[in-house]
């Protein structure tokens, strides 16, 4: 009787942990992923312009025309097709922790972090915060992205 009971808690036991792990699995097969073409949507600025030492103070929110986002495995190129003349920037980064990305522009040596706020398959939307030389105090824009 005790050798069927130790067998049977053995097999309850392999069981167990079998499930548990096709659960992670699952679980870890469902996380939506930042990488990939993202339409920008919308612009939100704290600060809007610069005119005459005059400083426009937001939220101001922008809709983004011909903007995109491309998210690659330790990089980031944004396109803006919206100009006359289209304009492309490449940032490096690497993540601080699941919400906080350290991004730099590869051009300008500008750093910044984005705030993840929401990212699942079909919508990102993040805070870009750094400090601008130009207005001396901390920079805020916070943008909406759908996944093309």
């Amino acid at each position: 009787m005790v050798k069927i009971a130790v067998i049977f808690s053995i097999i309850v036991f392999v069981s167990c942990n079998n499930n548990h792990s096709t659960i992670k699995e699952n679980t870890a097969a469902k996380q939506p992923s930042l990488l990939g073409l993202w339409k920008i949507k919308y612009i939100t600025e704290t600060d809007f312009a610069i005119e005459g030492n005059d400083t426009l103070v937001g939220p101001f929110t922008d809709t983004a025309k011909n903007e995109t986002l491309t998210f690659k495995q330790d990089s980031i190129i944004y396109f803006n097709g919206s100009d006359e003349s289209p304009k492309t920037t490449n940032y490096v980064y690497h993540k601080i922790n699941d919400s906080v990305l350290y991004v730099l522009n590869v051009a300008s040596k500008d750093s910044m972090k984005f705030h993840i706020h929401q990212l699942d398959s079909s919508k990102l939307k993040f805070t870009n915060i750094r400090i601008d030389n130009r207005r001396e105090e901390r920079y805020e824009v916070t943008i909406e992205c759908s996944k093309n």
